[in-house]
């Protein structure tokens, strides 16, 4: 071997290698690399771990870091309906617009390049993002004026078709909401920035104080007002108990008869009471105590269930036939 083809084999090697340098990209972890075309036309976005593009045709733009940000959106009006009227110093016609004052709103968030639920670059996003970019770099404040943007409208927009009590309860879903819709403007408008989170850290408040004090006087009235419901339900139903309690003694007493012993033996023509003895086989064992207690006081009323007394008026007639 010659060494003019030693020299080319060498150069040929030389060339090789600074292209394999030039072609093997490293992106570390939190970070993504931007490559465009010839280096100028933005293409494509490399994800963290070593790739090798086919330099010089593509080349690195940009590495940039994805590290998440927070941002916090302050108080903002947000118009909404009255379910109902409320007393106290203001009424609210029904579906009347009431606006509201959420706290401060936090939202996470952090660049994006790809399609929603993708791996696949979305170069509109490219091209969103250096819209954003000047030679000092990501103009984050855009972004965020624009997120806050969005925010502000997702929420006034779900919270004018509720009422104003629901949007102050504020449940778990409407967040998920407020944040896909965004989620959604985002990417209609091809913004690199996806939302991780929303907060509300504050919960809703009147913006106009009269309007608190009437909804409060309104809770206030409805909680008494469920207060003397409930003692006037105690009340009835100890009514009803006593009416029960009553009408068992009036049936009871309407079973009993009042009766003295020797007007009853008058009556059946029997002069002389028999001794209870005497009666044993022919009335029942409650008939002969009751007939034994009658027979102690003969001349005392006394109330005796109905059952027994025909049953002591049959052995008397059964008697005065004898």
């Amino acid at each position: 071997m010659s060494l003019t083809e030693i020299g080319i084999i060498g150069l040929l090697t030389t060339l090789f290698i600074g292209w394999l340098f030039m072609s093997i990209v490293v992106t570390r972890t939190g970070k993504l690399t931007i490559i465009g075309e010839w280096g100028a036309n933005a293409c494509d976005v490399l994800k963290p771990g070593v790739c090798l593009i086919f330099w010089p045709l593509r080349q690195v733009m940009k590495k940039i870091s994805i590290s998440t940000r927070t941002m916090n959106i302050a108080k903002f009006i947000v118009n909404t309906l009255m379910e109902d009227a409320a007393a106290g110093p203001v009424s609210f016609r029904e579906n009347e617009v009431v606006p509201l004052v959420p706290g401060e709103v936090s939202v996470m968030y952090h660049l994006d390049f790809f399609q929603p639920r993708s791996d696949m670059v979305d170069r509109r996003k490219l091209d969103g993002y250096f819209k954003l970019r000047t030679v000092n770099g990501f103009e984050y404040a855009k972004a965020e004026e624009i997120i806050k943007d969005k925010t502000q409208s997702c929420i006034r927009e779900i919270a004018s078709r509720l009422g104003a009590l629901t949007v102050m309860s504020w449940p778990p879903t409407m967040t998920v909401s407020v944040r896909e819709k965004i989620a959604d403007l985002l990417n209609e408008q091809h913004i690199p920035i996806t939302i991780m989170s929303l907060h509300m850290n504050t919960p809703f408040t009147f913006a106009n104080p009269e309007h608190a004090k009437a909804v409060a006087a309104k809770a206030t009235a409805v909680l008494q007002l469920d207060a003397v419901d409930k003692e006037q339900d105690v009340l009835e139903r100890e009514a009803d108990r006593q009416i029960g309690i009553k009408r068992k003694q009036g049936e009871a007493e309407g079973e009993m008869e009042k009766i003295k012993l020797r007007k009853l033996f008058e009556s059946y023509g029997i002069d002389e009471l028999p001794p209870t003895h005497r009666f044993l086989g022919r009335l029942s064992v409650g008939a002969l105590r009751a007939y034994e207690k009658l027979t102690q006081s003969p001349n005392k009323t006394f109330t005796i269930s109905s059952s027994i007394m025909d049953e002591i008026r049959s052995m008397l007639s059964r008697m005065g036939k004898d």
